[in-house]
């Protein structure tokens, strides 16, 4: 079966030469994914000697999500196809060394605080203008993402609460916006009412700079969910987020409704 081993950003290499020390071939298909092939066996084996991975994650299946496309998405598509192709199998959307940095302090006093801080650069490629696939650039996006987030716990173990800003700089080689920037502020409050009963809710505020005119400056998402433990391994989650109504208009913030159902072994 796929087995698909999780890590932080920068780390992948490391997971994937653990991986390989077990004897399995591994390869890195996104940051912070390395997929492998193996059994049962190797599932227990990665679950206890992979030292860098966080999660094992089992692939039960896959999809091409440009397959059929036409117009200028096809012709995005047969471009990079054709780099891949002419790189020998070896191109790299993300071709340059990222840096990645995290810095947490914990405490116990009063119950659990957790202070944390991220900085994280490196470069990428960039589709300067979507209606011309060749104006992609390899290294066109010189990024930046740094932010900090503040968790705190109940000492009684009922009340979660977390706080979070993350700052967003991309300077683009060429392109029509202008160098555009974020903030997001984040919210997040968890009720512990039963052991198996674990209400929550999300406030996410994003600021932009440097986009095109027109675009909104700032706007608000919001998400609720319901955790349910229905076994000892076994959890449902249910869950809908919406976004205020300055929301680009666009799918990726259109308001939808999830239904997760998690089952340990």
């Amino acid at each position: 079966m796929d087995l698909i081993a999780t890590s932080a950003f920068g780390l992948e290499a490391i997971v994937s030469r653990e991986i390989e020390a077990l004897g399995y071939q591994s390869k890195i298909i996104q940051p912070g994914r390395i997929l492998f092939e193996g059994d049962e066996n190797a599932i227990c084996q990665a679950n206890i000697w992979l030292r860098v991975a966080e999660r094992i994650l089992a692939r039960l299946g896959a999809f091409e999500a440009l397959e059929g496309a036409s117009g200028p998405v096809a012709e995005v598509v047969h471009e990079l196809e054709e780099a891949y192709e002419e790189s020998g199998g070896e191109y790299d959307f993300n071709n340059s060394k990222d840096y990645y940095a995290r810095l947490n302090y914990n405490t116990w006093l009063h119950g659990t605080l957790s202070l944390g801080g991220f900085a994280y650069s490196g470069k990428s490629g960039f589709l300067m203008d979507p209606a011309e696939p060749e104006s992609f650039v390899n290294d066109g996006n010189d990024f930046n993402r740094w932010g900090l987030d503040l968790r705190w716990e109940q000492e009684n173990g009922y009340l979660s609460l977390l706080t979070s800003v993350q700052f967003f700089n991309d300077k683009l080689a060429r392109s029509m916006v202008n160098n555009p920037s974020a903030i997001v502020t984040t919210a997040e409050a968890q009720l512990y009412l039963l052991p198996a009963l674990v209400p929550g809710f999300r406030y996410e505020r994003v600021d932009v700079d440097g986009y095109p005119a027109g675009m909104a400056t700032s706007f608000e998402r919001y998400s609720a969910d319901l955790l349910m433990l229905l076994a000892s391994n076994t959890m449902l989650m249910i869950g809908t987020t919406w976004s205020g109504p300055s929301a680009p208009n666009l799918p990726l913030f259109e308001e939808f409704s999830r239904v997760a159902f998690h089952l340990a072994f």
